[in-house]
């Protein structure tokens, strides 16, 4: 069952972390689908679709999946995931999920210590954007970029069944 996305509470949520890497390497992994799906997890996939619309699905229990799209806007010191209206029929029914937005923002770390990250949320999001999965996202972002893979149990034996 596919359906457009439930959302989570209004407000803004926020993460932060700093990457030793430089501002465009950062800049670029928040551009690409591939590398963003895997650093949201298996919870999230990311493609881009017709127009350079975003669209994220979302598992949200077995076989139920719900969508989100959004469009990139470069403002120069963030990117923002704005929502993207695809039918006319949800635009009408759900007037909330026209502002929301998740913001990835960018600056140089102190100390010359790389680029500082932050992640939020604004509005109304799918309900699956806490801060503990900001702070997930965020946490496999830095450890791909510092060392060219994400952190997963998935070949170790003992990993959970969900991890295989």
């Amino acid at each position: 069952m596919t359906r457009v996305a439930a959302h989570g509470e209004t407000g803004e949520q926020v993460q932060t972390v700093t990457i030793a890497c430089a501002q465009s390497e950062v800049e670029a992994l928040w551009r690409d689908p591939d590398k963003l799906s895997s650093v949201f997890g298996d919870e999230v996939g990311i493609r881009v679709i017709d127009g350079g619309v975003f669209e994220w699905t979302l598992s949200t229990g077995p076989d139920e999946i719900e969508s989100w799209w959004s469009k990139l806007v470069d403002t120069g010191d963030s990117l923002r995931f704005v929502t993207y209206i695809k039918d006319a029929e949800y635009k009408d029914s759900d007037r909330g999920a026209r502002s929301a937005e998740l913001a990835v923002r960018f600056r140089e770390a102190p100390n010359e210590r790389g680029t500082e990250l932050s992640l939020s949320t604004t509005s109304r999001l799918p309900a699956i954007f806490t801060t503990t999965f900001l702070f997930g996202a965020l946490y496999r972002a830095r450890a791909l970029l510092q060392t060219g893979e994400v952190p997963t149990l998935a070949h170790n034996p003992s990993a959970r069944d969900s991890a295989h």
